[in-house]
């Protein structure tokens, strides 16, 4: 759900003759920050980015950048082999491949980010 305390993280998704794969931009975050969950037929990414600790008398002219809580849901059109999925989390962009099958596999499998 959005509001004020959510932001909505981009991502970029293309199909390969070997996987479906999702490129999300995630600055700021860790990887204690972002959970990546296979959910049904859905990829759910979820996390929270916190805002910086000002210093006693700082006064903001401007703030641009979001933060807080968000969610992202993708709808697997393919069927997927849940237990051969790998995420990476490189200078900010969680990148996630998740190999194509011909068969339908079990729900609710979680993926590790390296």
């Amino acid at each position: 759900p959005e509001g004020f305390d959510s932001w909505t993280p981009v991502c970029d998704a293309y199909e390969t003759a070997q996987a479906l794969v999702l490129c999300l931009e995630l600055p700021g975050l860790g990887l204690d920050d972002i959970e990546l969950k296979l959910e049904g037929d859905e990829l759910a990414v979820r996390g929270e980015r916190l805002t910086e600790p000002g210093q006693s008398g700082e006064r903001y002219h401007r703030v641009e950048r979001s933060f807080g809580r968000f969610e992202r849901r993708f709808p697997l059109h393919a069927a997927v082999d849940r237990g051969a999925a790998r995420a990476s989390y490189r200078n900010g962009v969680l990148r996630v491949e998740l190999p194509t099958t011909g068969r339908k596999q079990p729900a609710g499998v979680r993926v590790e980010i390296e």
